[in-house]
């Protein structure tokens, strides 16, 4: 049996498919082993090139690069952290499961960032608090973890950072 979950979105791109949900939210319908929104992806885009200078979003806080495939297997580890661990909302969430090297974690979170804020229309957004708001599910985190993997697979710098 495939199940659906949702994500919330404005209406930045009405040609997203959508569903009604409660209070009139739009909700943009997210299965199991989904296939990420090129939409979703070209809105992340758009936000980085408009918020950072390249390829300033991929450098930690020490300024140590950080590669699209680290990124994205950092987020992938999360997920899985939190399908073992399971998810509380201010107990264990992102919060715990994104925790490891500063420089690897910073670049994640701004990823992940990058795709609540292309979901929601805000202009900045703290995925970490984002887990957090009531009325947030597990599975709408696991999506959230997914898409940033997908993003940084395509839109982060490749091969080895430079030391």
């Amino acid at each position: 049996m495939e199940t659906s979950l949702n994500i919330p979105i404005t209406a930045f791109d009405k040609a997203l498919p959508t569903v009604a949900t409660k209070a009139g939210e739009q909700m943009l319908p997210v299965a199991p082993a989904f296939t990420v929104p090129e939409a979703l992806l070209e809105r992340a885009t758009e936000l980085e090139a408009a918020w950072y200078t390249p390829p300033l979003m991929w450098h930690g806080p020490s300024g140590t690069p950080v590669t699209g495939e680290q990124t994205a297997a950092h987020l992938d580890q999360a997920r899985s952290v939190l399908g073992r661990e399971g998810w509380l909302p201010g107990e264990f969430g992102l919060q715990e499961a994104l925790a490891g090297p500063a420089d690897l974690t910073s670049v994640s979170v701004s990823v992940l960032e990058l795709v609540v804020c292309a979901l929601t229309g805000a202009g900045a957004a703290e995925p970490r608090i984002w887990d957090q708001v009531p009325g947030r599910t597990a599975d709408q985190v696991h999506a959230l973890l997914l898409v940033g993997a997908a993003y940084a697979r395509r839109q982060g710098p490749c091969g080895a950072p430079e030391a």
